[in-house]
């Protein structure tokens, strides 16, 4: 078979692992669940010709020897994948985890806000843990991805194989793999603190000389993040302190209550109604509270307090409680889930009381805005007919106006004539229509010049208008010394 275009193909259905067993079909793990395909089964000779194309270099010639080996393959632009070989019934077999080459950021994963808190710490241990499968590599990936875009730091990573390829942004990243760069987990951070780090990511704390460097380095001042096969924060601070003698526990629980800053714990839960699966998290910050628990061995305490409203601890049952009220999951997916499903059947009530009361709630404002909206719409109605009235009123008084204005226009013409007529009158002119000034032609005899007055020692200008010869009265002066007054004739023109 061609295994590069098989992986592609199990890339292509969202298959998360596949199995190779000699004399089965090729199988896949998608949302938790091993299928068969329709491939024929396989046979030794197939997977002894995968393990020459693809096994490190080194290997190859070992095939029939080695029992068990980790390794990384790649199909470039395409995925890495977590090669797993192994005999079982003296038959080779293979198991590939698909590991995309994108790696998530801790929002697209949707996790709680009090992860930044703990994140931000500057120093100590905090521990990932999960059952195998659950997507602990995927959220130590997306943590590391944080502090490289977020920081200048140097982190170091010490892992079995190395999953997630990360380059260097902000942060400067070492990637050591086991038996490629170092020889063990405890080798490695055994020299980690001589390679100036800032954050070490240890692939795994397995056993007692891991956990002590890990607990070393973290009192040292340095951030250790490391996983563990645990399934919440009570069972993984058992799991590290039961790697010790019983001599040596004391001390253990005095130096994790120093160094543990937080735990994050995950499953992944699959939904019937939607065909996937979504991550459900427990996530404890160590409170001065969690420290004083844990030097005094009162782990119940722990327990106690993850079943609390505290602001530092998002317990599994709060997450499988929100992802059921987010509709992603059902009820009997979060009940199934939990590791108290009788405390979380009490969130269940609490939950419909308190929507109930919510709805109930929400009717009574929807209530009242309606009457306020009713109040406000004959607000409204009322608001615009008086705006009316008062706008035909205006209109109204703006008509009276112009037609006072009109009428005393009127007046004031009428009184302008009137005044005109009586200067007239006043100044001498016959009220007459007609366009001379009397009805027999020329001056009227009365209200003309007067007789008196004239220019020089006479005694008028040239005495009066003569209705006689239609010319100037030989009497009175005369201009000049002329006997005819100064040359005119006493005849007519």
């Amino acid at each position: 078979m061609n295994i590069n275009e098989f992986l592609e193909k199990a890339i292509s259905l969202e298959a998360s692992d596949v199995h190779l067993h000699v004399g089965e079909p090729p199988l896949i793990r998608k949302n938790g669940m091993i299928m068969k395909t329709s491939l024929p089964a396989v046979t030794a000779i197939d997977l002894e010709k995968i393990f020459e194309e693809i096994a490190p270099e080194k290997y190859k010639s070992d095939f029939s020897k080695i029992t068990d080996l980790d390794f990384v393959h790649e199909i470039h632009n395409v995925s890495r994948f977590r090669v797993n070989y192994s005999r079982q019934l003296n038959l080779p077999s293979f198991v590939f985890r698909i590991i995309p080459l994108k790696v998530r950021s801790l929002e697209e994963l949707d996790f709680p806000e009090l992860i930044n808190q703990i994140l931000k710490v500057k120093s100590g241990l905090i521990f990932v843990t999960g059952p195998t499968g659950s997507g602990k590599s995927t959220t130590v990936a997306a943590i590391l991805k944080w502090f490289n875009e977020n920081f200048q730091k140097h982190i170091l990573t010490i892992e079995s194989p190395i999953e997630y390829v990360l380059k260097s942004h902000k942060s400067l990243i070492s990637q050591r793999q086991i038996g490629i760069d170092t020889s063990s987990f405890a080798e490695g951070m055994k020299y980690a603190i001589h390679q100036d780090p800032d954050v070490i990511f240890l692939g795994e704390i397995s056993d007692r000389e891991s956990a002590r460097l890990a607990i070393k380095a973290a009192s040292m001042g340095y951030l250790v993040i490391s996983t563990l096969h645990t399934t919440d924060a009570v069972q993984t601070i058992i799991n590290i302190v039961n790697m010790f003698d019983k001599n040596d526990r004391e001390n253990i629980r005095y130096e994790l209550a120093e160094n543990l800053k937080g735990t994050i714990a995950q499953k992944l839960v699959y939904s019937e109604k939607l065909k996937t699966r979504f991550a459900a998290t427990e996530i404890m910050f160590t409170t001065p509270t969690v420290q004083d628990y844990l030097r005094k061995g009162e782990v119940e305490g722990i327990y106690q307090l993850m079943n609390t409203n505290n602001p530092n601890i998002v317990s599994l049952n709060d997450s499988l409680l929100k992802l059921s009220l987010d509709d992603k999951i059902t009820k009997e997916d979060a009940l199934a889930y939990s590791n108290l499903p009788d405390e979380l059947s009490r969130s269940f009530r609490r939950e419909f009381y308190a929507k109930k009361m919510e709805i109930e709630k929400q009717k009574e404002l929807e209530r009242i805005a309606e009457e306020q909206k009713r109040h406000a719409e004959e607000e409204e109605k009322k608001a615009a007919e008086e705006a009316a009235k008062k706008a035909e009123e205006e209109r109204k008084a703006a008509e009276e106006k112009a037609r006072q204005e009109e009428l005393k226009k009127q007046e004031e013409e009428k009184l302008k004539v009137e005044q005109q007529a009586q200067q007239v009158q006043n100044d001498g002119f016959a009220p007459y229509s007609s366009d001379n000034f009397a009805s027999q032609g020329g001056f009227e005899t009365q209200g003309g010049f007067e007789s008196q007055g004239g220019y020089g020692n006479s005694s008028n200008f040239g005495g009066n208008f003569a209705p006689q010869n239609g010319g100037f009265e030989p009497q009175g002066e005369n201009f000049g010394n002329s006997p005819n007054g100064g040359g005119f004739e006493p005849m007519g023109y």
